[in-house]
């Protein structure tokens, strides 16, 4: 029995089978002693055997050579990886703090940098040696340096350095980070890899400011004045709250202002303007003087006085006001008080105060600021009795 295109062929081999039994059968009824007979039956059964032998060693040639070039075509490379994964070895490879697994045929810890496309530098740190043999599960320790930029104060600084931490790359410049400042990367974190670090100062301060509020206006008919003429005739001030803020500055930029308190430290005067009535002729007995600002008015009389300046003193006047722009102090003997007036250089005003010094004719005129005052000084001028 062999194999041939699949099939099982049997054939020749029952052929044998019965020359055989008839072999047998006939050894039993012919003379054993003819030799010639034999000799035509051993030829015939050679014939006879010799063709399946030959096809057998045929088909096993065969087989063997598919075989071997299905082997060889369709195994080869999976063959050549099966045998490289049997000589290959496990590494570790730690590269700034992440550790990779690697299977590699290299020979030497610089061959696997080369088979990583790895170049180490005068400032880079690695643990072994490049001609180090490669082990079954060697552990390699490497520390790439990398670019590091920092951004403080208006300055920028640039430089490369092996892994380290934010606050250790600031110390390099004597960077000091505050309570309140603002860093883009934590402190205490390490750089790996191509990092910014921006240092954002913070300051925060409470400061303090003067803010005036607007006075009201109000108009006010004046016999005095000519008919149709417009003159201020009390200045009157501003208020002013005093605010407590806490601000906050980034890089010396506000950011942010919260207020803390408010307290009112002077409530507003009233800005009068006198308004002359359309029917105001004057009579003799009446002058018309003309304002700084140009503005007619009606006066009675005038005289010459020295006049100084006074502000703020924490005191009502002697008719139990507060001084304002507008108040003066008088010699109530010259100028009763409650009078109404005009003062060259300062304007309309009212006898509402008195001082020690002011005698005769001297006048002491409120201002707001003491600087208002020092340059005022002490000068002579004209003053106008309206009523």
């Amino acid at each position: 029995m062999y194999k041939i295109k699949g099939k099982i062929e049997t054939k020749e081999f029952l052929e044998l089978s019965e020359v055989k039994i008839s072999d047998e059968s006939s050894d039993k009824k012919e003379d054993k002693s003819s030799s010639e007979h034999k000799h035509k039956l051993a030829k015939k059964l050679h014939r006879k055997a010799f063709v399946p032998k030959f096809l057998l060693i045929v088909a096993v040639v065969l087989l063997v050579g598919v075989a071997g070039v299905s082997i060889y075509l369709d195994n080869f490379e999976g063959g050549e990886i099966a045998i490289a994964d049997l000589t290959a070895k496990t590494v570790m490879v730690n590269i700034n703090s992440t550790p990779q697994i690697i299977s590699t045929n290299a020979e030497t810890v610089g061959d696997l940098l080369h088979e990583l496309d790895l170049t180490i530098t005068k400032d880079d740190y690695m643990d072994k040696k490049r001609d180090e043999p490669l082990t079954e599960g060697m552990k390699i320790w490497i520390r790439l340096s990398v670019p590091i930029t920092i951004v403080a104060d208006g300055t920028t600084y640039t430089f490369e350095s092996q892994p380290i931490t934010v606050e250790d790359a600031l110390s390099q410049y004597g960077i000091v980070v505050g309570e309140n400042d603002v860093l883009s990367q934590p402190l205490l974190s390490y750089i790996y890899e191509e990092t910014t670090i921006e240092v954002d100062r913070i300051d925060v301060r409470i400061e303090t400011v003067d803010e005036y509020i607007e006075q009201p206006e109000t108009e006010v008919e004046y016999a005095y004045l000519a008919a149709g003429v417009r003159a201020t005739i009390t200045e009157g001030s501003p208020g002013i709250d005093r605010n407590t803020y806490e601000v906050t500055y980034s890089d010396g930029e506000e950011i942010n202002r919260v207020l803390l308190s408010t307290e009112r430290v002077r409530e507003p005067e009233e800005r009068v303007v006198g308004v002359g009535p359309a029917d105001s002729t004057g009579t003799a007995t009446m002058a018309m003087a003309t304002t700084d600002d140009g503005a007619s008015f009606y006066y009675k009389n005038s005289f010459t006085v020295e006049a100084t300046a006074y502000t703020w003193t924490g005191n009502t006047t002697a008719t139990g006001t507060w001084p304002k722009v507008g108040t003066i102090a008088v010699d109530p003997d010259v100028i009763p008080l409650g009078t109404r007036v005009y003062v060259s250089g300062y304007g309309f005003a009212v006898a509402e105060d008195t001082g020690g010094a002011i005698n005769n004719y001297i006048i002491d005129l409120y201002m707001d600021t003491y600087e208002e005052c020092i340059q005022w000084g002490r000068r002579q001028t004209t003053i106008y009795i309206l009523e």
